[in-house]
């Protein structure tokens, strides 16, 4: 098996990215370092979860099974639910911290979004 190493194994959706900088947003001006640490150590470990095995997960988070969707698995790692797709290539779709309306905020961002 060849690996293409032009670009990284994982990429972020525009709504996953915005979701980061929101949460990285939120503990910089609440004065949290240990939180964006936190942030930082789940996305790797996510990272690391999904290339080792991009067949795992879970189809919803557990509390909220009704945002389970069709090609698109959903880890906890630490305090947030992280969600992937596989196809056409490696994705985190959605990035929550686990107290967010999950729920909530998949019908206000939309399916379309991750």
């Amino acid at each position: 098996m060849t690996v293409d190493r032009s670009e990284p194994p994982i990429q972020y959706t525009a709504t996953a990215a915005d979701q980061v900088v929101a949460l990285f947003d939120y503990y910089e001006a609440k004065e949290r370092p240990a939180a964006m640490s936190s942030l930082l150590d789940a996305l790797e470990s996510a990272w690391r979860i999904i290339v080792g095995a991009p067949d795992g997960g879970m189809p919803a988070p557990t509390p909220y099974p009704q945002v389970a969707r069709k090609g698109v698995r959903w880890l906890h790692v630490g305090s947030y639910w992280i969600a992937f797709r596989q196809a056409p290539r490696l994705t985190i779709a959605a990035v929550f911290h686990d107290r967010s309306d999950i729920p909530g905020r998949y019908q206000q961002q939309g399916k379309a979004a991750w």
